[in-house]
């Protein structure tokens, strides 16, 4: 995208292109949001807006002398508009206050997409479970510390053959993910 459009745009009150490149900016700062700093689609939408409205009212105002620069301050404005929704709907709390600021590592970006991934997959491979393993191993998954003993009298067979089936139906979802993933 030229933002020196942008810019132009905005200038001449040409509201028919400034809707058109604000409309191909919004993804890209939501997407932003969503990625760097975890910020759940809702309020990545909300903040990407306010965002907009800020900057399109800076640039009617000749806020923003320098077109070269406009890219890095779209996503600062972007970023504060966040920062500024998580610190006000957070409660004073030190842990929270810290979370409010996290930025997400890189490494965290890319773990979080294959995290989602993988449960995708993970639903896939349930779902192609027989009902009785199906059964089992959402029990489990919706309550990890439910005794082996429960499960075992619910399906009427030994504890040890519990323990053995969910082990073997745990294996079973981990190959068929991997399997998914190559």
């Amino acid at each position: 995208m030229n933002y020196t459009q942008l810019i132009d745009a905005i200038r001449e009150n040409d509201s028919k292109s400034v809707n058109i490149l604000l409309a191909s900016l919004y993804p890209v700062l939501v997407n932003y949001l969503c990625v760097t700093m975890n910020a759940g689609t809702k309020d990545a939408e909300d903040c990407a807006q306010e965002a907009m409205i800020t900057v399109v009212e800076n640039i009617r105002n000749s806020g923003i002398r320098n077109p070269d620069s406009i890219f890095s301050y779209i996503i600062t404005v972007t970023r504060h508009a966040y920062l500024r929704l998580r610190r006000d709907s957070v409660s004073v709390n030190y842990v929270d206050f810290e979370e409010a600021y996290h930025v997400a590592e890189p490494a965290d970006q890319l773990k979080n997409i294959l995290d989602e991934e993988r449960e995708r997959l993970l639903r896939e491979c349930i779902g192609e479970l027989n009902n009785e393993n199906r059964e089992m191993i959402m029990l489990w998954f919706q309550d990890p510390d439910r005794p082996t003993e429960e499960i075992a009298a619910r399906f009427k067979i030994s504890i040890n053959n519990a323990w053995i089936r969910k082990h073997r139906i745990i294996k079973i979802l981990n190959q068929c993910v991997e399997k998914k993933l190559s």
